[in-house]
């Protein structure tokens, strides 16, 4: 039996929240109702963490799936379950099952949705509602497997680009730790025997010696508070603007940000258009899901410029942020002109997504070896700085 997490009213306008078993929403409001309070709203009470996360590649199936268990006759509630019995994940699991069951009490797919705001925004939950509306479950399922699995490759081909990057600075800091805790330390009896020693090595000496008395447990407790509080700070408003800024003006970086956010933007609107939402409401709620403050006040223009009256591809000039290219406004003029605009919309998605690969290759292809010869020249200047007292005892004993 699911267990929600509910908010109510008295007669007396006093709100009430609580956490309360029931076999469904409809039975959580009798059940209240009984103790004179009206239910207002209700969520399945899911605990979710950073290691329970659903992932997109697990979103991708999920719908890939469905769409084809429909599509070949079954109902959506045994379909529901069919995936249940085989999803490994067990948080997945569980809200499966209590989709399913909802749908059985005789709730819609996407109104069951909307009970896991964490696990499916809304443009998921609008893409299937549109399908129930229209008719069209099966093929919005579709668009939905589709659009995620796009995005499940794009993020796995930015993972593997990063893990080189990733590697080399962490041998980097693995290098570095070994000789500062070990390599130094065993010179450090026959450097003491020196009257003077150069500056750069009396400095590392005192670096590896404070290095080495650190407790490892104090260092990894103070990262991770300094870490919370960091996220917690990043949430402000204020600050989270300066650094979605400080994030766009960095080499590379900054460019890779505003072609993926305009990538998914229009691969989104693509998707809604498709799915029968109209060209506004599409705009709208692809919008909301991005991130970037920056970006988002952009593609809020251009939102509130189509609610105007103005066509797609003016509203898309003279962006502040987006700064888009010409190749873009003439694509979505094109598909304006001959009605085919969630077409033309998804064709320039891809472009970007093109893009954004031309930049994560010359990255790479720019970095790496400067990672690389940054390891070697640092490692070597350590080493060096240690063994010149040492090169030097002969003229010292003599």
């Amino acid at each position: 039996m699911p267990s929600y997490n509910w908010k109510g009213i008295d007669w007396y306008g006093n709100i009430y929240y609580g956490k309360d078993f029931a076999r469904s929403f409809n039975d959580l409001a009798k059940k209240l109702l009984n103790q004179e309070i009206g239910l207002l709203s209700a969520n399945y009470a899911l605990k979710t963490s950073f290691f329970n996360k659903i992932s997109i590649s697990t979103k991708f199936h999920f719908f890939k799936d469905l769409s084809i268990l429909t599509e070949s006759g079954i109902k959506l509630h045994k379909a529901l379950d069919i995936i249940a019995n085989r999803t490994k994940t067990s948080l997945f699991n569980k809200i499966i099952e209590e989709i399913a069951f909802d749908i059985k009490e005789g709730a819609e797919f996407s109104q069951s949705m909307q009970r896991y705001p964490k696990i499916f925004d809304n443009l998921i939950i609008q893409i299937v509602q549109a399908g129930e509306e229209s008719g069209k479950t099966v093929e919005s399922l579709k668009l939905l497997s589709l659009h995620l699995e796009k995005q499940d490759k794009f993020l796995r081909k930015l993972r593997s680009a990063l893990l080189l990057p990733a590697i080399t600075f962490t041998l980097f800091m693995i290098t570095t730790l070994i000789i500062f805790i070990i390599i130094i330390p065993s010179f450090s009896a026959v450097l003491s025997s020196y009257k003077t020693l150069p500056s750069s090595t009396q400095k590392l000496l005192n670096l590896s010696q404070f290095i080495s008395n650190l407790n490892p447990i104090l260092v990894i407790t103070t990262f991770l508070f300094f870490l919370i509080i960091s996220l917690r700070i990043l949430k402000k408003p204020k600050v989270k603007s300066f650094f979605d800024l400080f994030l766009l003006k960095i080499p590379f970086l900054g460019k890779i940000i505003k072609y993926f956010n305009l990538a998914y933007f229009l691969q989104s609107v693509s998707l809604l258009l498709f799915g029968g939402v109209n060209l506004s409401k599409a705009l709208l709620l692809a919008k909301n899901s991005i991130n970037n403050s920056f970006i988002n006040n952009d593609l809020n223009k251009v939102s509130e410029n189509v609610s105007m009256g103005l066509t797609l591809n003016e509203s898309f000039k003279n962006l502040p942020t987006l700064n888009c290219i010409p190749d873009l406004i003439e694509m979505i003029n094109i598909g304006e002109e001959s009605g085919n605009l969630g077409f033309m919309l998804n064709q320039a998605a891809l472009i970007y997504f093109d893009k954004i690969d031309e930049f994560l290759a010359l990255f790479l292809t720019v970095t790496q070896p400067i990672l690389m010869i940054i390891l070697g020249l640092i490692t070597s200047l350590l080493i060096f700085s240690v063994y010149i007292p040492i090169f030097n005892l002969p003229n010292t004993l003599a």
